[in-house]
């Protein structure tokens, strides 16, 4: 009797629909020195087959050392065992999980089509974005882990069907909530947005009524142009009253195009004047008289305005300090603190006029402006005697 050379490396391989065992020959790789059995030579046998198990556990391509699939591909040579060939099955599941980033409806990346207006805003969605990719991470670990082991490279329906479909699941339906609520952090940024540029449209409109009213900046040798600021050097003790408080008064230098040179082509701009400011004698008075006023002149100081002439530029840009080094001892504390005492003051007006407001009707931070006038003659000349420090010589401002 014959003995077949080739039968110790024969594997053994059926189908779930019969018990008839097929033997197909293992062929000895030259590199490894290990015996193997090529993918093509068991299709030509099962002409559906989809892959191959042993037992519950797909068995899987052998890759090299970087776990890429070793062309053509194989399975390892399993001697003494009868592998089941699953036939018209579903396509096996690539080991590999890919991470698409998705551009959001439009086509347009979000970075590209939406800006956060603040710092709290952007903090809020680059902590979301970095949620996502952590959840990202940690579910196609566990993927890997769960479903694909060191030398594996081919993960079977059963394993997909159990803990990584429901990995695959769970992690979408995560990234689903968490666009959601990225998407309506972006709706009530944009809001905000809109609601910023209305209440600024209204506060501007004001103010250009005010300065475009019936007399000229020269008809009075008062300046009609002031800010209000806190003293530089009072203590920081927040549980004083407001009034507790000491405040300077500071004209602005009215340059407009009246005071444009002759041939000049850069339109000056409104600034404080060269002069270290005078102190309120009694502040209450002072506020209860000019408060809606003064709260308007720090809007227009805060947010710039052009009209009639004028130029303002935002409180941004610092030009409204342009010349006050030569003005005052404090000039470096006002240009690194201005945009904070600014918002100190009108905070402070709001609450005053708050305060001593009658009735239900409650004061918004522009209902003032809605019977604003501009100050007469007879109110320019009231104005110093509400100022502690007096010019020798009359004259306010420079």
């Amino acid at each position: 009797m014959t003995t077949n050379p080739y039968e110790q490396f024969m594997q053994a391989f059926r189908t779930r629909k019969t018990d008839e065992v097929v033997k197909i020959t293992a062929r000895k790789d030259s590199k490894s020195g290990k015996h193997i059995v090529l993918w093509n030579d068991i299709v030509n046998v099962f002409k559906n087959a989809d892959y191959v198990i042993e037992g519950e556990s797909a068995v899987p391509f052998l890759t090299d050392g970087n776990f890429e699939q070793i062309m053509p591909p194989r399975i390892a040579y399993r001697p003494g065992v009868v592998l089941d060939v699953v036939l018209e099955g579903r396509s096996p599941v690539d080991s590999t999980t890919t991470l698409v980033s998705l551009p959001p409806a439009g086509g347009k990346r979000y970075d590209d089509e939406f800006r956060m207006p603040s710092a709290e805003c952007n903090t809020d969605l680059n902590a979301l974005a970095q949620t996502i990719a952590a959840l990202a991470v940690a579910d196609n670990n566990v993927m890997c882990s769960t479903c694909i082991g060191p030398e594996e490279s081919l993960i079977s329906p059963n394993q997909v069907n159990s803990p990584c479909m429901q990995a695959i699941e769970a992690q979408t339906l995560t990234f689903k909530l968490l666009l959601e609520i990225m998407n309506e952090k972006q709706d009530q940024i944009l809001q905000k947005q809109q609601h910023t540029l209305d209440r600024l449209a209204i506060i501007q409109s004001r103010l250009q009524a005010l300065l475009t009213q019936t007399y000229e900046l020269h008809e009075y040798p008062i300046p009609r142009l002031f800010i209000v600021l806190p003293k530089v050097d009072r203590s920081l003790n927040k549980l004083r009253s407001f009034f507790s408080v000491s405040y300077r008064l500071y004209f602005l230098c009215e340059c407009g195009t009246h005071t444009m040179a002759e041939h000049s082509k850069k339109p000056p701009v409104i600034h404080l004047a060269k002069h270290e400011g005078y102190d309120l004698d009694k502040p209450s008075e002072f506020f209860e008289r000019y408060g809606s006023y003064v709260l308007a002149m720090m809007y227009m100081v805060k947010f710039g305005i052009s009209v009639a002439g004028l130029a303002i530029p935002p409180l941004a840009s610092l030009k409204i300090l342009e010349g006050l080094e030569t003005a005052q001892d404090d000039a470096q504390y006002l240009k690194g603190n201005i945009g904070a005492l600014v918002d100190e003051t009108i905070k402070a007006l709001q609450d005053f006029k708050s305060n001593h407001e009658t009735g239900t009707e409650l004061v918004t931070e522009y209902a003032a402006f809605d019977k604003l006038e501009a100050l007469e003659g007879a109110d320019l000349r009231q104005l110093e005697s509400h100022l502690k420090v007096k010019d020798q010589n009359r004259v306010l401002g420079n």
